[in-house]
């Protein structure tokens, strides 16, 4: 009998200690805020020893001075007292990385995070009121440089949050508020878009049209070649692959090149790893007297630092034929 009673209570012990190494799991507790009707986990985790878990995420910054926005990839931690939704949000608020040259913070250093919260598949995001302290004058329309600048500027801003959540957390739109002090929040006015219009703005959606893809990367290298814009040619062109010269000599080489008359190009492929992406284009090219037709003709992009470029070797190939 009390050899039962011994055998009997070893199992219930047993179990006990099952149950509780499944409730203090951190990869259980490292999921991003369920939604309602969403079993999805966009990102794995990887557990710590002190509970906290990492996750390799996506965040977006301006990439050096053009309309558009690159992504860092980056492995962030969340700690055992925090969403991944915070942590995510922190880290770009804590701009790019060192490494990453090309890219620049949108978002001012003093900016914080006040409240996260959730309602169905929409984030509510409230930031502090110095996030509408972005350097921007406010005779920002009578200076030449301003005038274009400070709506893409806002633009890219507003996009940097919307596309880093939505790439990394299963949400479909972004409502953004501001705290002021002594207030309660309220919703970023539309007149922070600095197109004439004012009321509370509504949620944002994710907008692809400004991210550096394949496709929007050869659309500039065209354009640049198109216009003499060697400067931006050689932003596209990737530092890394086959001994990028320095600029003055690069402009020698690629002044040389023929005249670009007009162009079309695909939206491009992506290679199985990642790293190589393939942009179908055609080009119509005057050299001297003579016309130059290229249909169909496949330029390859590399990934460099993370973003896309084109080589040295694959531009000289394709310009100065």
């Amino acid at each position: 009998m009390k050899r039962k009673l011994i055998l009997i209570l070893s199992c219930l012990l047993m179990l006990l200690l099952c149950s509780c190494t499944q409730a203090t799991n951190p990869l259980m507790r490292s999921e991003a805020t369920p939604l309602p009707g969403t079993e999805q986990q966009l990102h794995s985790a990887t557990a710590m020893a002190d509970g906290s878990t990492q996750h390799t995420v996506t965040l977006y910054f301006r990439f050096l001075d053009y309309p558009f926005l690159a992504g860092e990839t980056r492995t962030i931690t969340v700690r055992p007292d925090e969403s991944l939704e915070h942590a995510l949000v922190k880290a770009l608020l804590d701009g790019p990385s060192a490494g990453q040259i090309d890219l620049k913070r949108l978002i001012g250093d003093d900016v914080t995070i006040e409240d996260i919260s959730v309602s169905g598949d929409m984030l509510f995001l409230t930031l502090n009121s110095r996030f509408l302290r972005d350097g921007i004058p406010d005779n920002w329309q009578v200076q030449a440089q301003w005038a274009q600048e400070a709506p893409v500027r806002r633009q890219l801003a507003l996009q940097s949050i919307v596309n880093t959540i939505t790439e990394n957390l299963p949400f479909s739109s972004v409502q953004v508020l501001l705290s002021t002090p002594g207030e309660t929040s309220t919703r970023l006015d539309r007149s922070y878009y600095l197109k004439g219009e004012v009321g509370p703005a509504d949620p944002l959606l994710r907008s692809e049209s400004v991210i550096m893809t394949p496709s929007l990367v050869t659309e500039t290298i065209m354009n640049s070649w198109l216009n003499r814009d060697f400067a931006s040619l050689y932003d596209m062109t990737a530092a890394f692959a086959y001994e990028r010269p320095v600029f003055q000599d690069f402009s020698l080489t690629v002044d040389q090149a023929p005249v670009l008359v007009e162009y079309s190009l695909s939206s491009g492929s992506v290679s199985a790893d990642g790293q190589h992406a393939t942009v179908t284009v055609d080009v119509s090219l005057l050299r001297e007297d003579t016309t130059i037709v290229l249909n169909a003709y496949p330029l390859h992009l590399v990934r460099d630092n993370g973003l896309w470029k084109i080589s040295y070797e694959t531009l000289q190939r394709l310009m100065l034929r």
